[in-house]
């Protein structure tokens, strides 16, 4: 990124819960609610590419909203809001999905304005802690047809709902394992892109660097969800992160940007460097 590593605002306070088990999608008065419902009962709603990043788009109209363009369309996976537009050039509808923050670390940090995410279009994804794949399907929309999306759940009971998703999403392989022993799904995973990480455990730090020992090419990026009472309850939110970036830095990464994810998330921050091994 040719940045500086900027530190985020560790000692804000507030927010609601998040994550891929947190609250559902954000509700908006007219239209049929439920799966497909129009966003906020918008009749005019219209999308835009993102400013900053490929793949991922803006809906605009009676509310503003960030929106991947669906790759399996007529199906929801969280029962998100979904959203028909007309293409001007072929006349043909395209149905985009809501990418709620509230349940979307990712999602978060994109409306927080992280500069980059480096997650496009053909990209290679290695998602450690990919849950029942709230935030995995919406990377899979982001990449396409061309790009891979290799989802890693240690519970077997959300890798159920990972494996169903799938079916549907061929450019998602999920993987149901401990991100912790990478040799044991070493023939699954190719050379990839981006590593991001959200396992919520102590040893995340060394979790990401053993995954991109393994996985990320040279010059790959990686992003990490933190969340510090995870890590350490007994200390502030911001010294946590301090130390967790001093942590990366140990496993040969080298963060670039970092930022918290209030309002959505409390006490946690987002983490993206490079990996320069």
């Amino acid at each position: 990124m040719g940045r500086d590593f900027r530190g985020g605002r560790g000692d804000t306070r507030g927010g609601g819960r998040g994550g891929d088990r947190g609250r559902g999608a954000p509700r908006g008065r007219g239209g049929r609610g439920g799966r497909g419902g129009r966003m906020g009962g918008a009749p005019k709603a219209f999308v835009v590419p993102h400013p900053r990043l490929a793949g991922v788009f803006v809906a605009k109209g009676q509310q503003e909203a960030l929106v991947t363009k669906n790759m399996v369309p007529g199906e929801s996976v969280y029962n998100e809001k979904r959203i028909s537009v007309e293409d001007k050039q072929t006349g043909e509808k395209v149905e985009y999905r809501v990418w709620n923050p509230f349940r979307s670390k990712i999602a978060a940090g994109i409306i927080g304005g992280v500069s980059d995410i480096f997650i496009k279009p053909g990209a290679k994804v290695l998602y450690l802690g990919a849950a029942s794949g709230t935030t995995v399907s919406h990377v899979s929309d982001v990449v396409g047809s061309e790009g891979v999306v290799y989802a890693v759940e240690f519970s077997h009971r959300s890798g159920r709902d990972l494996v169903n998703m799938a079916k549907k999403r061929t450019n998602i392989v999920p993987i149901i394992a401990d991100a912790r022993k990478p040799l044991e799904y070493r023939m699954l995973v190719g050379m990839v892109d981006v590593v991001f990480a959200d396992v919520a455990q102590p040893d995340q730090a060394r979790i990401v660097g053993l995954n991109s020992q393994y996985f990320l090419k040279k010059g790959g990026h990686f992003m990490i969800s933190i969340k510090a009472n995870c890590i350490d309850s007994t200390n502030r939110a911001e010294v946590v992160f301090q130390h967790e970036v001093q942590r990366l830095k140990d496993e040969g990464l080298t963060p670039q940007e970092q930022l918290t994810l209030e309002p959505y998330e409390r006490d946690h921050a987002i983490v993206i460097g490079v990996y320069n091994a």
